[in-house]
């Protein structure tokens, strides 16, 4: 094993233990793009479905449960929905939900709808740009591997004997 494999396996061995304390949590709306913030004010998440990482330590953690900000979500109407102001969570791993609905009360659900549905087409675009990009970088590496010089070794037998040979071509 050379030096560069046994670095990566120690930087490797190093993070992937962290990685078991991060819990995943998405925010769901219905309809979708509502922006959400924590309820505090603190900080906006994005726009759902938006996702945050928790660290599962003793900074965040009562009692056998992750503790974290309740959320605010709010529409392009103005509509607005909570959670309560503290999300539990009491799994240390895992990716998880939390929903929101928009209040069946709340005037101009058109265009919160039509917000929505926008929302989603840029989403839709986004996965399809990641797909190219993807395509993309295959095809340059299939490119640089087909630059690559090639070697040939073989044998020739001939009145003289064996000639062994080899021939290196771009």
């Amino acid at each position: 094993m050379n030096w560069n494999k046994l670095h990566i396996m120690a930087i490797l061995f190093c993070i992937l233990p962290g990685c078991s304390n991060n819990i995943g949590l998405t925010y769901h709306t219905q309809p979708v793009g509502a922006i959400i913030s924590y309820s505090d004010g603190s900080q906006q998440v994005g726009i759902s479905p938006a996702r945050s990482i928790f660290v599962w330590d003793e900074k965040h953690v009562v009692d056998g449960c992750l503790r974290t900000k309740g959320i605010t979500a709010k529409w392009v109407s103005g509509a607005q929905a909570s959670s309560p102001e503290v999300i539990t969570i009491c799994s240390k791993t895992g990716e998880f939900t939390y929903y929101l609905a928009r209040p069946s009360e709340a005037p101009e659900l058109e265009s919160d709808m039509h917000f929505s549905q926008e929302v989603e087409r840029t989403r839709i675009m986004q996965k399809q740009a990641a797909i190219a990009n993807q395509q993309v970088q295959l095809q340059m590496i299939q490119m640089f591997n087909s630059m690559q010089p090639k070697t040939t070794t073989g044998t020739i037998w001939g009145s003289g004997g064996r000639i062994n040979y080899q021939e290196t071509t771009k």
